[in-house]
């Protein structure tokens, strides 16, 4: 009879025991679900982040890409450099050429020691601001034995005397690099490269050297011709700003017709 209640006493202290443990370890698992909860909460938080690009995004500076076009110069911009003073023209034209890119129908012309003249008998607006007048177009008729070396050399002609100062002022813009006298001068002028300051000099010479050759015979002196040739400007303008021939503007493009030939 102890035996027994000895028995159950035992097994009553065991039972009461895992019911004591299963107790302490249900409080645990009841904290499962806030912790899952907090992790599921994690990508509402980033969810912001992610709009971030979205605000960056307003990025339209490529108007600004198109800033320099409205920056160009304006005015005399559109001048060709070196060009004759008429638009229209290029140096080496024939007369037929030249006449017709003015639109002229009458001229007078003059023709003298290889050189061609013709005078147009009305004024013309040049690219520099101001009518040029007593305009005169000269053509070389002589090629000197290098094909392509004559056709329109000079262009001469006439501003207005109040006027002389916005031509020179014009030219000033657009040749400032290349102005070879100060105001004080009668006449300033503007030059541009010489031949032999040009990248192909030695290509240039070598041509001119083989056609004066070939045209003048081995026995004449060529260097003697190349020596002036090489060191004279492809295009030079002159303008005279006192006294009587006041804008009287004078351009030879002799040596960039020649330059041409060489070159073709």
């Amino acid at each position: 009879m102890k035996k027994r209640c000895l028995s159950l006493v035992i097994l009553l202290g065991f039972a009461m025991a895992l019911i004591g443990s299963g107790c302490q370890e249900a409080p645990p698992q009841a904290s499962a679900p806030e912790e899952s909860m907090a992790e599921e909460s994690l990508p509402e938080e980033s969810a912001p982040e992610e709009s971030e690009p979205e605000e960056s995004v307003p990025e339209a500076s490529e108007p600004e890409e198109s800033e320099p076009e409205e920056s160009e110069p304006q005015g005399i911009a559109a001048v060709e450099k070196w060009a004759p003073p008429l638009e229209g023209l290029r140096w080496g034209m024939t007369v037929d050429e030249a006449v017709a890119a003015l639109g002229c129908e009458t001229y007078e012309t003059n023709e003298s020691d290889k050189l061609l003249s013709i005078l147009l008998p009305d004024g013309l607006p040049s690219p520099y601001g101001v009518e040029l007048t007593n305009i005169t177009l000269g053509f070389s008729t002589d090629d000197g034995g290098i094909p392509g070396n004559d056709g329109l050399v000079t262009v001469n002609a006439v501003c207005a005397a109040e006027e002389t100062e916005t031509l020179k002022a014009a030219l000033d813009e657009t040749y400032a690099d290349y102005r070879k006298t100060d105001d004080a001068a009668v006449p300033i002028r503007w030059e541009s490269e010489a031949l032999r300051e040009l990248d192909n000099a030695a290509a240039l010479e070598e041509a001119a050297r083989a056609a004066l050759t070939q045209a003048l015979g081995e026995e004449a002196d060529v260097d003697v011709l190349l020596l002036p040739i090489m060191g004279s400007p492809a295009v030079s303008y002159s303008l005279f700003t006192s006294g009587q021939p006041a804008g009287l503007l004078m351009t030879d493009g002799s040596n960039q017709v020649l330059r041409e030939a060489l070159e073709s």
